[in-house]
């Protein structure tokens, strides 16, 4: 065996061992919204759920291609639901502050805890 041919045999390798690790992640999300999804009913979610158990990478596909569109949706509806109230309290929060120039701390001199508490 030459080492090309080593060398051709380990791209492979690491060619299927990245498809299998982003088949599971396609899984994991489609898995992910098809239970987040409050307009589907429990049956078809029982379908999907058998169709994703025994024929994989079909299903996977048909589910992109016919809830592709919804899954962005969904997704982005919760990101914008997250996202909202940290922005209201990070933004209600924010106070002005006088910043105070004090000499370096040094030998002779250090600031008191409570001087460098104080807010004014």
């Amino acid at each position: 065996m030459s080492v090309w041919e080593n060398f051709w045999n380990i791209i492979w390798w690491l060619f299927y061992v990245w498809a299998f690790f982003a088949f599971l992640w396609a899984l994991f999300v489609v898995f992910g919204d098809l239970f987040r999804d409050d307009k589907l009913s429990g049956w078809w979610k029982a379908t999907w759920v058998i169709f994703l158990a025994f024929v994989p990478l079909l299903s996977l596909l048909l589910y992109l291609i016919a809830r592709g569109k919804g899954m962005t949706e969904r997704s982005m509806e919760r990101a914008r639901k997250t996202r909202k109230p940290r922005m209201r309290t990070s933004a209600g929060s924010l106070q002005r502050v006088q910043v105070r120039r004090y000499p370096k701390p040094g030998l002779f001199w250090t600031p008191e805890p409570s001087v460098l508490m104080s807010s004014t």
